[in-house]
């Protein structure tokens, strides 16, 4: 049987084999380098959408918290007209009330009873007069106090020329009896004597009310004069 040399073939087949890996390596390298660059492309494209719905979204929270202040602020500015509507409505039933007050106050003093002076002191008009009945007196407190326009309506004092008599305060919460009494009391010995008595009465104004009235000018003595003689 005749010998083959079978070296060359074999070194041959070794190279091919070696050849063959040497390309699968490549391959496979060429393979996971574009896996790992599309991946990265995909996270960067990812990364860059990401970044873009952010931005968007920051965007959108400011044009939403820019709204949000407008709104916030309209409804302040409406609440705002609605308390000045109400205080104006307020200010002008009060204002009314204080013309009602002028424009009756001849018709509910009584022939006994005249005005000789009206003056506004820091929040309150000071009404001096003359009567000849103490009931008079309680009748024309009664009537301030329910002035929507007066918090509060008060004799300072009764007095005859002579003499000076202290009369306890009006209060909503008392009845005409009681300031009767209060009045009749301190006049009980001085009617003999006297055919009438100087008042004061104290009306204390609302705040607003007051602050109106101040800035008015008050009546002067010829006006007071002549308001008596009318009466």
């Amino acid at each position: 049987m005749p010998k083959l040399n079978l070296l060359p073939w074999r070194e041959q087949h070794r190279q091919q084999k070696n050849k063959q890996f040497i390309i699968a390596l490549v391959l496979s390298l060429a393979i996971t380098s574009l896996m790992a660059a599309a991946v990265w492309g995909y996270l960067q494209q990812t990364n860059h959408s990401l970044i873009l719905a952010n931005k968007v979204l920051i965007d959108k929270n400011a044009q939403l918290q820019i709204a949000i202040d407008k709104d916030q602020s309209e409804k302040q500015r409406q609440q705002k007209i609605v308390a000045q509507s109400i205080e104006v409505e307020r200010l002008a039933h009060h204002r009314n009330s204080l013309v009602q007050l002028w424009s009756e106050l001849t018709s509910i003093i009584p022939t006994t009873m005249s005005l000789t002076g009206i003056e506004s002191q820091q929040g309150s008009m000071v009404f001096r007069g003359k009567s000849k009945e103490s009931s008079a007196v309680s009748k024309f407190v009664a009537y301030l106090q329910q002035n929507p326009a007066i918090q509060q309506a008060q004799v300072k004092h009764i007095k005859k020329p002579e003499s000076v008599t202290q009369a306890a305060p009006y209060h909503g919460n008392h009845n005409q009896s009681t300031v009767d009494q209060q009045i009749g009391t301190s006049l009980i010995g001085s009617r003999a004597d006297s055919h009438h008595f100087d008042f004061e009465v104290v009306a204390i104004l609302f705040e607003k009310e007051a602050k109106h009235n101040d800035s008015a000018p008050s009546p002067s003595s010829n006006e007071a004069a002549s308001k008596e003689a009318r009466l």
